[in-house]
């Protein structure tokens, strides 16, 4: 958690005052290395292949918008179990040379893994995404270490990230003419999971 000088209301809790800097994914979670940063409408025009040319950042994508206490909490209930579970998401890419068949789960603990997509979700996505009617209610189990569950129009689903390279896509729309569905999702890729949060609707692609 590095130190900054913004000031705003805190993605998750509303409050007021300094932004401290959240590693998504946590900094232990892989994300400790140099990237470059470059706008929405450079991704947009980059090719699958394509080096981007842009700010070179040192220490792991970050985004600067949980209070200090949101922050410090989150990372003390949720933060471990979801690096331990990349581990061996990482573990399993690793021994299957990026080919991933039948993958079994040990010593994990959902719940607080879901959590911390939640809170990875919130800091990606702008302030005011913790007051939209679908969200609103992850806000107190978030709060919450002892909550359980999610709000009925929440899910989370998991993919592996083969590519190697991070994505990181706030809330946006995509409608299947064939399956007659809209999705409203958000998308945070980086090895070696990929997680969609879905918003009343079906995931974006089967």
């Amino acid at each position: 958690m590095g130190n900054s000088k913004v000031v705003g209301h805190c993605h998750i809790c509303g409050d007021f005052g300094p932004l401290s800097e959240e590693h998504v994914p946590p900094q232990r979670a892989f994300n400790n290395m140099p990237f470059v940063e470059i706008s929405f409408t450079q991704r947009l025009a980059l090719g699958p292949d394509d080096v981007p040319d842009g700010r070179k950042r040192q220490g792991g994508i970050r985004f600067t918008s949980l209070c200090r206490q949101c922050n410090n909490d989150f990372g003390s209930w949720y933060a471990r179990a979801f690096i331990e579970w990349c581990y061996q998401g990482m573990f399993i890419l690793e021994k299957s040379g990026g080919n991933p068949r039948l993958v079994y789960a040990h010593d994990i603990y959902p719940l607080r893994i879901v959590k911390q997509l939640a809170v990875m979700f919130m800091a990606i996505n702008s302030d005011r995404f913790r007051l939209s009617d679908t969200v609103r209610d992850l806000v107190p189990i978030l709060k919450n270490k002892e909550a359980k569950g999610l709000p009925d129009n929440v899910r989370f689903y998991a993919y592996f990230n083969m590519q190697g390279k991070p994505r990181y896509t706030p809330k946006a729309g995509l409608y299947d003419i064939a399956r007659r569905n809209m999705s409203v999702f958000s998308e945070i890729t980086y090895p070696p999971f990929g997680y969609i949060m879905v918003l009343n609707g079906k995931p974006p692609n089967s």
